[in-house]
């Protein structure tokens, strides 16, 4: 199951890093520590979002930059809403690896027809966290299959 939201043209990047980091860290209860970001190798205004928004539990290796693949959205290979995304991941003491729990989509572009990029009038956010994964690691387990 995926947790998520949409906002089409209420809120952008900040609201929606804000809320993630506060949902994640406030509600949940999860460790600044054992979280890491990526963000697109070209969305500075998110890298700089996310360190305002942590403020003193920011540290050096919390944003990774991440490639097109990685850290662009976009609808396939034609036209369409697309743009940058950032992935929130925690650090699994049980397979020692980060597990992508949350992915936040800001599509701000429309490629075009030619593969060219135009802004949107009105960015939208898209938001989606694992709900079997949030469930692992919030029970300390170390895949959903264990958790009840």
């Amino acid at each position: 199951e995926m947790l998520g939201n949409f906002s089409f043209g209420s809120y952008f990047k900040k609201q929606a890093i804000y809320l993630a980091w506060t949902f994640l860290t406030k509600e949940l209860n999860l460790s600044p520590e054992k979280l890491m970001v990526t963000v697109h190798r070209e969305d500075l205004e998110s890298v700089e979002y996310w360190k305002e928004i942590i403020g003193k539990d920011y540290r050096d290796d919390f944003i990774r930059i991440g490639p097109d693949e990685d850290n662009f959205w976009t609808m396939g290979d034609g036209p369409g809403p697309c743009g940058p995304c950032t992935e929130i991941h925690y650090f699994s003491n049980f397979t020692n690896e980060w597990l992508e729990i949350w992915n936040l989509v800001f599509m701000q572009f429309e490629r075009l027809e030619n593969g060219e990029f135009k802004p949107l009038a009105k960015p939208a956010v898209d938001t989606g966290a694992g709900l079997e994964r949030l469930v692992s690691v919030l029970q300390n387990k170390a895949s959903n299959f264990e958790t009840d």
